[in-house]
């Protein structure tokens, strides 16, 4: 996606639309990570404690139910890094998102919009009335995902 791209996406910090929180990233390593590769993989914030910590070699030390994923090998050897189903925040103000590959959902208090990001990358037009059985799973990995986090955190 080009930068120009990337302003017109709907929402901005703090939100939970696509403009909150899609920004491209930058790592540099010399002689580990190699010059000029990419990666399109979704990669957030919960990762990065995962990731150092494997790669410093403490990692048998983390919890575990740490969120976040290791991504040194993708990062390092351009390795495969699998698409898992991504949480965004747990607040009162603007409720929960998640992320299932192109599928995205936004559930606050009883609304419940479902976005495909591949055909609608700038969420215009929730999708959840055409798409039952999506809306229901991903409602119900929310729901399961709001036992295990405290709200704000």
């Amino acid at each position: 996606m080009s930068p120009k791209a990337f302003r017109r996406l709907r929402g901005g910090k703090f939100s939970h639309y696509e403009g909150g929180h899609r920004v491209p990233a930058v790592a540099w390593w010399p002689g580990k990570i190699k010059a000029g590769s990419r990666s399109d993989k979704l990669i957030v914030g919960f990762d990065l404690f995962p990731t150092l910590t494997d790669i410093a070699g403490v990692s048998k030390d983390n919890p575990e139910n740490l969120d976040g994923a290791s991504f040194k090998m993708h990062l390092l050897e351009q390795k495969d890094f699998p698409d898992r189903d991504i949480f965004f925040g747990y607040e009162p103000k603007l409720g929960t998102a998640m992320r299932r590959g192109d599928w995205k959902m936004i559930v606050k208090e009883e609304n419940v919009q479902l976005f495909n990001l591949e055909l609608d990358p700038q969420e215009t037009t929730s999708v959840a009335d055409q798409h039952p059985e999506v809306t229901r799973s991903m409602k119900q990995a929310i729901d399961r995902f709001k036992t295990n986090v405290t709200p704000g955190s």
